[in-house]
């Protein structure tokens, strides 16, 4: 087992000391902000405060951090904490809006406090739940909250953003004052926000516009394109955001795409884009190359198709468009035209050349299974397949062969079997995640198929007995290169956290089996392995007693 670095070990100690000691002098920082604010500034570099604030928010394999403490919990230590050299803000959310309001409006305000001096900021605002009893009745609060943080963006803070989370509460005005304002910026995720019209993604886009520029923009198609094909060449009335903005997501819930049309032409720095909604972003983008950008091609590296629903001339045309994807995110269950050699050349070029995949599997995997069997998409290295039920599986054999290069293998409420054995192996796989695997589908990978296998985690979990004897004697690749291993086992009626058997571990299954690992460091969450409260205490004791460096919940 790999022991914790003495100074990790020291420095995690001081973080929750120091957390502790604000958590017992919340009140004192509430009436005597500004003497422990200059404390801190003192005595604790921006680095570790930035860590400070973040303490207590458990951040998972996603972007998106989840909050542990509620608003009212978290606010008070930023009192304390925020100054300019603050790099992150870790999500607000809020839960109970009468309450949470003010605080709202506490923590706005030490952004306008701060905002000519903040040199870069990472801010994740505002989660909130628009289920509360009194969401209608604090409607006017909220909005006057945003009237202040846009404020804000107009007079320094947003010149020095670079990501913002702004899922829900942006509007044009907001959208207006990051677009006007922002010099920096390379992620922009506004993707609940419901209120955003053209308008607003005009003026995001594009600096004061004379009255010809507006009448082309609100013209017919044809002079839209017209004026959006001279923007390409001539490119002063953009805003900075237009050459710094890498990732948009965004909700456009407009009766025509035109708004997409300005983004795509305008935004050439533009790499990954987010969920479009119900817009049929492959047409969109098509319309842009042909009629306003061609020759020149589109920068985007990663882009989600909502319906693959596509003609061999088609995918020729996105391959000349789009040189550079390398991710995708699409469904997969249209047909495709007769399969010739011309076809074929087509598919396979486009294909190839992406490193990730994302498809969502609604009731049929066989077009998936052609593309596997015709060698489109070999060159993979991370691939996740997300299906609606488990009554889907796919062959074991077929993915190892069609898929030889994977490095991430993700697949969700879809099971993997084996047919005939797999002649090859996954060489290069290193992180595994799966649901409810057959016996010898976990076998394979554990024993046979996966020499570099690092991480694995299985989730709705019904076999216990067969964790067990693993436990027991783990084999090499457990005990020798494991660094994750996270089981969450299930009852079949679907209730987690509980074996079928319980008690069937116990104390000294699981602390030999942490002896013989050498280096895992996360082992998930164990209060579901059924057993004892003394045995799960005694485990996280013996953790801390021998110094091992583990993460388990």
């Amino acid at each position: 087992m790999p022991l914790c670095s003495d100074v990790v070990s020291l420095e995690e100690l001081a973080k929750k000391e120091i957390h502790e000691i604000l958590r017992l002098n919340e009140e004192s920082i509430k009436e005597k902000a500004y003497k422990w604010r200059m404390f801190f500034i003192e005595h604790l570099p921006g680095s570790l405060r930035t860590d400070l604030l973040c303490y207590g928010f458990s951040k998972y394999d996603g972007k998106i951090c989840r909050p542990i403490y509620p608003l009212s919990y978290w606010v008070p230590f930023s009192v304390a904490l925020f100054d300019k050299t603050i790099k992150y803000v870790p999500p607000i959310c809020i839960n109970d809006l009468e309450k949470d309001l003010p605080l709202l409006m506490s923590f706005v305000s030490y952004l306008w406090t701060y905002r000519p001096k903040i040199t870069k900021l990472f801010m994740n605002l505002v989660y909130v739940y628009k289920n509360c009893s009194r969401w209608n009745v604090c409607m006017n609060s909220i909005q006057c909250s945003m009237n202040i943080l846009c404020k804000c963006f107009e007079e320094g803070l947003a010149s020095n953003l670079v990501q913002l989370q702004l899922t829900y509460q942006c509007d044009d005005s907001i959208l207006i004052a990051i677009g006007q304002n922002s010099k920096c910026l390379k992620m922009l995720d506004v993707s609940c926000s419901s209120t955003i019209t053209t308008d607003g993604i005009k003026s995001f886009l594009f600096k004061e516009l004379n009255t010809f520029q507006n009448d082309m923009l609100n013209g017919s198609e044809i002079q839209v394109y017209a004026f959006l094909k001279c923007i390409v060449e001539n490119r002063q009335i953009l805003n900075t955001v237009c050459f710094t903005l890498e990732e948009i997501r965004l909700q456009y819930t407009k009766s025509n795409n035109i708004g997409w049309i300005f983004i795509l032409s305008c935004i050439q720095s533009l790499k990954h884009l987010g969920w479009p909604g119900k817009w049929n972003i492959k047409k969109i983008i098509m319309t842009v190359w042909n009629e306003i950008i061609k020759p020149k091609t589109f920068n985007l590296e990663s882009i989600t198709l909502t319906d693959w629903d596509i003609t061999c001339d088609e995918i020729n045309t996105m391959s000349e468009c789009l040189p550079h994807l390398k991710n995708l995110n699409t469904t997969l269950t249209r047909s495709y035209e007769p399969l010739n050699n011309i076809n074929h050349q087509l598919l396979m070029k486009f294909w190839n050349k992406l490193n990730s995949l994302t498809l969502y599997v609604e009731n049929t995997i066989e077009y998936f299974q052609l593309f596997c069997k015709n060698g489109y998409i070999q060159n993979l290295s991370e691939l996740t397949i997300k299906s609606v039920s488990l009554d889907i599986s796919f062959d074991l054999a077929l993915l190892q062969s069609g898929c030889p290069n994977l490095i991430i293998l993700d697949i969700v409420s879809m099971s993997l079997y084996i047919n005939i054995k797999p002649t090859g192996k996954f060489e290069y796989l290193k992180t595994v995640k799966m649901e409810a695997p057959f016996e010898e589908t976990k076998t394979w990978f554990l024993f046979h198929g996966c020499p570099s296998l690092e991480e694995l985690q299985i989730f709705n979990e019904i076999d216990s007995e067969y964790w067990k004897n693993i436990f027991i004697t783990p084999p090499p690749l457990i005990c020798q290169q494991m660094k994750r291993l996270e089981i969450v086992f299930v009852l079949p009626n679907g209730i987690p956290n509980f074996l079928i058997q319980p008690y069937i571990m116990n104390y000294s299954i699981i602390t030999e089996f942490i002896r013989k690992c050498s280096v895992l460091n996360t082992f998930g969450s164990i209060s579901n392995f059924g057993m004892t409260t003394q045995d799960v205490e005694n485990i996280h004791n013996f953790i801390r007693l021998h110094n091992y460096s583990m993460t388990i919940y």
